[in-house]
């Protein structure tokens, strides 16, 4: 079988997931993440999709920005990235635990950060969040900034799939091809990280190769560490899905 027809077969693999979250923006165009209340524009990775992982990561990396706000509580301010923002909520919740918060946002889907903008000025955050359509970091009004904390709830799989191949936007949301997108986010956080500053993601190790992220890892120049990690059963067109899901810590590799 050559090599896109295979990419071809991941992406129909997933297609059923991407369906799920078109329904469920249709049907319930609002969530609640954290006892917060969001809109969800369609389009846009919809959180109710696998409802229980949403809460857990957004609940561990609050615990990580809670704990880094408790140890720089003498800094004026706490600046804090996300990579693939989506409607927001990772972003809008971080500026809610504290003024001190200044969060900037990207995503590669336009619709992802129109909803960011609006879920911004619902909850009375926009003042202090800035959103833009960006492929990682490729966008200017990062250019010289240094970051506290980068961070993005990463898409696992794509592990199969050859780099280049066009795929829905999304799809983007679960899948990056040849897992390129990771491999630049990790190449190019560096230069975005103040001296102390802390770098994270979401993986999961059975949805995605792990053989294939630990080598993006080590040969972009960074080891990681497991900060936590759970299981998480979710159903998707009549389907049980089993996931193991982690909240990784990045650490630059010793020279």
């Amino acid at each position: 079988m050559d090599c896109t027809m295979i990419s071809l077969n991941e992406v129909k693999q997933h297609q059923p997931s991407v369906d799920e979250m078109r329904s469920l923006a249709a049907n319930r165009p609002r969530t609640n993440v954290l006892g917060k209340d969001f809109v969800i524009y369609p389009g846009v990775f919809h959180p109710e999709l696998a409802f229980d992982i949403t809460e857990y990561v957004n609940e561990e990396i609050l615990k990580v920005i809670n704990g880094e706000l408790r140890e720089k509580s003498e800094e004026k301010s706490f600046d804090f990235l996300e990579v693939g923002c989506g409607a927001g909520y990772t972003a809008i919740l971080t500026a809610l635990a504290s003024e001190k918060c200044h969060v900037w946002a990207t995503d590669i889907n336009e619709a992802a950060v129109k909803n960011t903008i609006e879920n911004a000025e619902l909850h009375g955050v926009d003042a202090r969040l800035k959103a833009v359509t960006a492929d990682v970091f490729d966008h200017n009004i990062l250019t010289g900034k240094e970051f506290d904390m980068i961070y993005w709830n990463m898409p696992s799989v794509g592990q199969n799939t050859e780099p280049g191949i066009e795929v829905d936007v999304l799809m983007r949301s679960l899948l990056d091809p040849g897992y390129q997108s990771i491999r630049r986010y990790l190449m190019e956080a560096k230069k975005f990280l103040k001296k102390t500053g802390r770098i994270f993601a979401v993986f999961s190790f059975n949805l995605g190769s792990g053989d294939l992220f630990k080598r993006v890892v080590n040969e972009t120049g960074w080891t990681y560490k497991i900060y936590s990690t759970n299981k998480f059963f979710f159903g998707i067109a009549d389907e049980q899905h089993k996931s193991d899901v982690s909240v990784l810590e990045f650490l630059k590799q010793e020279e």
